[in-house]
């Protein structure tokens, strides 16, 4: 156990989906977990999910941190811009 959970919970692996000959890997249901679990879904209720209500949660929860660090870089780049554009990319954040 490591910090509560399994083990192989913390293997290494980049978080999407692996592609192969042009064909998209299943995720391993590791990372399924993972990803839900670091997303608050509660343990008890992951367990009784079916596996398309797993694949489709863990498919958001990935849109979700993509869309997360697409926001972070825009919001670092507007730190360099001069003070018009970064008071309306602040006008925009704040509506």
């Amino acid at each position: 156990m490591v910090g509560g959970l399994p083990a192989f919970f913390y293997q290494a692996r980049d978080r999407s989906a692996a592609v192969t000959n042009g064909r998209q890997k299943a995720p391993r249901w590791g990372d399924v977990y993972t990803v839900l679990i670091d997303h608050n879904h509660p343990l008890e209720s992951i367990g009784k999910l079916t596996k398309r209500q797993l694949l489709l949660l863990y498919d958001r929860a990935l849109a979700r941190e993509r869309n997360q660090r697409a926001e972070r870089v825009l919001d670092t780049n507007m730190g360099n811009a001069t003070a018009k554009d970064a008071q309306a990319h602040m006008d925009k954040l704040l509506k």
